[in-house]
C-alpha cells in the first residue's frame, strides 16, 4: 500500500480531539464542573463534509466544539455539587482523500489510520487491535488503541476509533473517542453513542443541494418507469463481526 506523508494522516488532526481528550486527562475543581454544565447541549443533527450524523440525546452529552469539519462531544456525570467526573469524549472529523492516494476500500483505510495513529504515539502505545467493521453499517471499521497517559496515577487511556468513508472513496469521516474506564463498551454512555452511530450516513453535495421540487419530480418519473430487472450483480451483506 502506498506510504502516506504526515500531511496526509487518516486520523485525528484538530484542535478539538485535543481539546476532548484534556477534558480526560485532567481533574474537575468547582469552576471546571461549572464550566461543563454551562457548555451546550449537542445539536440534533451535525453535519460535515458530506456526512451526517445525530447525536445521543440523553443527559450527560455537551458539546465543547463545533466548527467547519470537526466537532466534539463528551458525556459527564455529576456526582457532587462541586464534582463532575467526565467519563468520554468522541471528536468527529470529516477530511478529502487525495488523488494521490489509492484507498481500495474502506477496510483499507482504516488499516491506514490504524497504522499512522499507533506510529504518532510513539512510545506512548501499550496495544493496538485489529480493525473490525461495524455490523449493519456499511463503510464502517472500528479499531482501538491503548496509550499510556503520562500523568501520575492517572489510568491509561482507550482510543476507540471509527472511520466511515464515502462510497466514491473520495471523502472520509474519522471519529476517536477516548475513555479511561477499562469495561466501556458496557457503561451506559457507550452503549448511547454505539447506539447513535446508526445515524451515520453520507450524503452527495449534489443530493444535499437539490431542491425539494426536483427530488419530488425525480420520485414521480420513477415510479411511472417500468420496472428495472433485478440486477445479478448486487453487492452481499458483508458477515458481521463481534464487537
Amino acid at each position: 500500500m502506498q506510504s502516506i506523508v504526515k500531511p496526509n494522516r487518516f486520523g485525528l488532526r484538530a484542535a478539538a480531539a485535543a481539546c476532548a481528550a484534556a477534558w480526560l486527562t485532567t481533574s474537575c475543581p468547582a469552576a471546571v464542573a461549572q464550566a461543563i454544565t454551562q457548555l451546550n447541549i449537542p445539536q440534533n443533527e451535525y453535519a460535515i463534509g458530506g456526512f451526517h450524523y445525530n447525536p445521543p440525546k440523553m443527559d450527560g452529552w455537551r458539546e465543547i466544539a463545533n466548527l467547519k469539519d470537526t466537532f466534539a462531544l463528551i458525556y459527564a456525570e455529576q456526582k457532587e455539587e462541586t464534582k463532575i467526573d467526565t467519563r468520554f469524549g468522541v471528536t468527529f472529523e470529516s477530511h478529502d482523500i487525495p488523488d494521490s492516494v489509492q484507498v481500495p476500500d474502506a477496510a483499507g483505510l482504516a488499516l491506514l489510520s490504524r497504522d499512522q495513529m499507533a506510529d504518532s504515539h510513539k512510545t506512548d502505545l501499550v496495544a493496538k487491535s485489529p480493525i473490525e467493521p461495524v455490523p449493519s453499517i456499511p463503510n464502517l471499521y472500528t479499531y482501538r488503541l491503548l496509550v499510556h497517559v503520562p500523568v501520575k496515577d492517572m489510568a491509561d487511556a482507550y482510543e476507540v476509533y471509527y472511520l466511515m468513508a464515502s462510497p466514491d472513496r473520495r471523502h472520509y469521516l474519522v471519529a476517536q473517542c477516548v475513555t479511561r474506564t477499562q469495561d466501556y463498551a458496557n457503561d451506559l454512555y457507550f452503549t448511547q453513542f454505539y447506539g447513535s452511530l446508526t445515524s451515520l450516513k453520507y450524503v452527495p453535495s449534489d443530493v444535499a443541494a437539490a431542491p425539494a421540487g426536483a427530488a419530488t419530480a425525480a420520485t414521480d418519473a420513477k415510479k411511472n418507469d417500468p420496472a428495472p430487472a433485478a440486477s445479478k450483480d448486487a453487492p452481499k451483506a458483508g458477515a458481521p463481526a463481534s464487537h
